[in-house]
């Protein structure tokens, strides 16, 4: 949609993965293991996973201290700004003067908190967030996204309400999100259907909460499961309850 960065990679002339994970696997497997440094902008603030990835197994030492902003794999992984802040960063690029995508101005100018916005690759699992605002932020790229991805239009119109992306409201003609979701496993477009019918019957799960979580996967087409199915917690009183009954 957009010219290659000069930086960018601008071309591979052999078989490569195609996935976004696999492929980095692939790539750093181009050198020697342990002779090569990646430096990744991770930060530790993002998420409890990410803080774990970088922290667990220090990959470097400067003597007898690890340093915890490093791992080890094929190659050695760098996370100088592990330990920032959004704030950091934010003040960082004002005090040096940096460029920086102007998609943040007008995220904070529609009211969304500066902490919460992201710019990202808009056929991503979550970037239907995005769309709404899409057209009026950068027409030219909305217009380049309707010739190239279809459904696009519906996914910008719809983005905000709860019973279709979201899937926190379930339709009124279904009586439980375990019947929705099969209707969806029925009547589905994707391609990846099968895959996702053998995922959910090795789930093997009933529970409404995880079928209202499949179903929001069904709806935005996550068929590699990278919003994850989160089992939900037991609530106090069936605790108490359990263990009266054990007592």
């Amino acid at each position: 949609m957009r010219d290659k960065d000069p930086l960018a990679i601008q071309a591979i002339d052999e078989d490569y993965p195609q996935r976004f994970y696999p492929f980095f696997g692939w790539f750093e497997k181009r050198w020697p293991k342990g002779t090569t440094c990646s430096v990744v902008g991770l930060r530790a603030e993002e998420s409890l996973n990410r803080f774990r990835t970088m922290v667990k197994h220090p990959g470097l030492h400067h003597g007898d201290q690890a340093l915890p902003w490093t791992s080890a794999g094929h190659t050695i992984k760098a996370y100088p700004l592990y330990d920032w802040t959004f704030e950091d960063v934010w003040h960082y690029i004002a005090e040096q003067g940096l460029q920086y995508n102007r998609v943040y101005d007008f995220m904070h100018l529609h009211g969304h908190r500066i902490q919460d916005v992201r710019v990202s690759y808009l056929g991503h699992e979550h970037s239907f967030k995005c769309l709404p605002d899409l057209h009026e932020f950068e027409p030219e790229t909305y217009r380049k996204l309707l010739e190239r991805m279809p459904g696009i239009h519906v996914a910008a119109r719809y983005a905000n309400e709860s019973m279709i992306y979201q899937a926190k409201k379930l339709p009124s003609g279904f009586n439980s999100w375990r019947a929705y979701r099969d209707f969806l496993l029925e009547t589905s477009p994707s391609q990846h259907v099968e895959r996702f019918r053998a995922r959910i019957e090795k789930q093997g799960n009933d529970d409404e909460e995880i079928c209202r979580q499949q179903c929001r996967q069904l709806l935005i087409n996550d068929w590699e499961q990278n919003v994850a199915i989160i089992k939900p917690k037991h609530k106090k009183e069936d605790v108490l309850a359990k263990w009266k009954e054990i007592l």
